[in-house]
């Protein structure tokens, strides 16, 4: 179960939507390639790369998925071509708490994410994903 947990979580993480009315960072619009990897504490060796395409848009800046009623954004905040989040998300299995940061350069991308698994079985734990990303083309 802890492993399913974990699983989503990094699925969840990688793939976080948000929709902001207020200014949007330097982004070229249109599919990118997101790439990214994660460290998990206690383990010595980072996992392979997981890679993922999504269209981004000025509206929709974060890569995106649904997060559903479990996960709550609590702050959000866009510093010229950064953007910081914290989220918290309560599921059956445990809660999860993550501080955020992405950063655009045209069409490039590089972010950072840390997530606390506060999980019954297993305790707590904490995992970073170090996310890099090009934009490859428009959406269709």
């Amino acid at each position: 179960m802890f492993r399913n947990f974990v699983s989503a979580a990094v699925i969840l993480f990688t793939t976080i939507s948000f929709a902001y009315a207020g200014s949007a960072p330097d982004m070229k619009e249109g599919k990118w390639e997101i790439s990214t990897t994660v460290e998990m504490e206690g383990m010595p060796v980072e996992t392979e790369p997981m890679k993922d395409t999504q269209c981004l848009t000025k509206k929709n800046f974060l890569p995106a998925a649904d997060m559903g009623k479990e996960c709550k954004t609590t702050a959000m905040k866009i510093e010229g071509n950064t953007v910081k989040w914290t989220m918290k998300c309560n599921e059956q299995a445990g809660s999860m708490e993550s501080t955020g940061t992405i950063t655009y350069k045209g069409d490039k991308l590089e972010g950072t994410i840390k997530t606390t698994i506060k999980d019954p079985e297993a305790g707590k734990m904490t995992m970073v994903q170090r996310m890099i990303g090009k934009r490859i083309g428009d959406c269709k």
